[in-house]
C-alpha cells in the first residue's frame, strides 16, 4: 500500500494501539499531506527509543524485578518509580539472564506470565482486563489470526500475555518506529476500533460486550463472575463497612476500573474536564483539601450515606459520586445508596455533598 493511501486509511493511535486521531487525509491538498508525513518521520526520528538510559537504582531494579513486590510491601517503593523496561535496550534484564539465541530465550522466569507479573502485579491489572492461563477452545482456535495462534504453541495452548502482546516488536531496534503506532505492541495493531482487536480472536457476530452493572441473576442472587471484573476479593463483599474491607483489581487510581468502557467527556457539569490541567482546582479526581474535607465528612452524615474514596490516597475516584452496584447487591443502607439511580447518583444533589451549593 502507498504511503497515501495508508495515510487516508489509518491514523496515528493512543496507548492502546486504537486510533484516536479522526482527521482524514484524503480531503487535504497533496502539499499538505507530504509535509504532514515529513513531520510524522521527524517526530520518530527525533525519539531514539533504544537508547534511553535509567538512572543506577532502576537499572537495579530491571536486573533484579523479582525484588520490586517486596519493596513495595516495605513502602521502600511506590508503583510509579518501577522502571518501565519496554522499548530500551538497557530493559532486556528485566525478563533475560543474557542474550537470546535463536529459539532459546534465556528467560528469568518460567513462563512468560511470571516474567510479567515481576512487575505488573505491583502496578495492578491493566486497564482492559483480559484473563490468562485458560486454554483456547477450538472454535476460538479456528477464529483466530494465525499470528495469535502461532503464539499458543509457547504456552501450550494457553492464552498469556503474548497471546495479545507481541513482545519482539519492543525488543529490537529495528522495530523502534513501531513504537509511535503501537506503543503497547499489541499483535497486527494499530487498529480503527477497539473491538477489531478482540475480533482478531473472538466472533464478532456472536460478541455482545459484557455489562459489569448487571449483578443480579433473574432469582435475585448475585453473580459472583461479575464481581471479580472489579474485585480481587470477593468474599464478604455485600456486607463490607468500609473501603477498607474491600479490595480491587487495580492498585492504584481506581477510576481506570470505569475508563476501560467510559470514554473521558467534560465532566462533571459538561464544562470541565478532569483531563484539562489548566486550573487545579476544578480537578476532581484527588484528595479532598481541608474545607472540602469538613463539608464532606458533615454531609455524609446528614445524608446518611457513604462517599467513598480511594484506599491510600484519600482521592475522589468514579464511585464516590456513582454507585456502580446493581440494587440489591449491596446491604449497607449508606454504601447502597443511588444504586440504578439517575446517572448512577448516590445522591441527588451530589455537588452538595461537598460544595456549599
Amino acid at each position: 500500500m502507498d504511503i497515501k493511501k495508508r495515510l487516508q486509511t489509518q491514523h496515528p493511535v493512543d496507548r492502546y494501539g486504537y486510533q484516536c486521531f479522526v482527521l482524514s487525509f484524503k480531503s487535504l491538498p497533496h502539499i499538505y499531506l507530504l509535509f504532514t508525513v515529513f513531520s510524522l518521520l521527524l517526530i520518530q526520528s527525533s525519539q531514539p527509543v533504544l537508547a534511553q538510559e535509567k538512572p543506577a537504582n532502576q537499572k537495579d531494579l530491571l536486573a533484579n524485578p523479582q525484588s520490586i513486590k517486596g519493596k513495595i510491601a516495605k513502602g521502600e517503593l511506590d508503583s510509579s518509580q518501577i522502571p518501565d523496561p519496554h522499548w530500551t535496550s538497557d530493559g532486556c534484564v528485566a525478563c533475560h539472564s543474557k542474550t537470546p539465541k535463536g529459539k532459546n530465550l534465556y528467560l528469568k522466569k518460567s513462563n512468560i506470565a511470571q516474567g510479567c507479573n515481576s512487575c505488573h502485579d505491583s502496578l495492578g491489572n491493566h486497564d482492559d482486563i483480559h484473563p490468562t492461563e485458560l486454554k483456547a477452545s477450538a472454535d476460538m482456535s479456528r477464529q483466530m489470526h494465525k499470528d495469535f495462534k502461532r503464539s499458543l504453541k509457547s504456552t501450550n495452548n494457553l492464552v498469556s500475555c503474548a497471546t495479545c502482546h507481541d513482545l519482539k516488536i519492543q525488543c529490537t531496534a529495528k522495530n523502534k518506529q513501531s513504537q509511535q503506532l503501537n506503543p503497547e505492541f499489541l499483535r497486527q495493531a494499530p487498529y480503527r476500533y477497539r473491538t477489531d482487536f478482540c475480533y482478531q480472536c473472538h466472533e464478532d457476530k456472536s460478541y455482545s460486550r459484557l455489562n459489569p452493572h448487571v449483578q443480579l441473576d433473574a432469582k435475585g442472587e448475585i453473580v459472583i463472575e461479575r464481581c471479580g471484573i472489579c474485585h480481587q476479593t470477593l468474599e464478604g463483599l455485600p456486607d463490607a463497612l468500609s473501603m477498607d474491607e474491600v479490595d480491587f483489581n487495580i492498585k492504584d487510581d481506581l477510576s481506570k476500573m470505569c475508563t476501560g468502557c467510559h470514554p473521558w467527556i467534560p465532566h462533571p457539569g459538561g464544562g470541565m474536564s478532569f483531563l484539562t490541567k489548566v486550573d487545579d482546582n476544578i480537578q476532581h479526581l484527588k484528595a479532598l483539601p481541608d474545607n472540602i474535607r469538613k463539608r464532606y465528612d458533615k454531609m455524609q452524615k446528614s445524608s446518611h450515606i457513604i462517599l467513598p474514596l480511594e484506599k491510600g490516597t484519600g482521592k475522589v475516584f468514579c464511585a464516590t459520586c456513582h454507585n456502580p452496584h446493581q440494587k440489591g447487591v449491596i446491604k449497607n443502607t449508606k454504601a447502597a445508596a443511588g444504586a440504578e439511580s439517575e446517572n448512577r447518583l448516590r445522591q441527588k444533589n451530589i455537588c452538595g455533598q461537598c460544595h456549599n451549593v
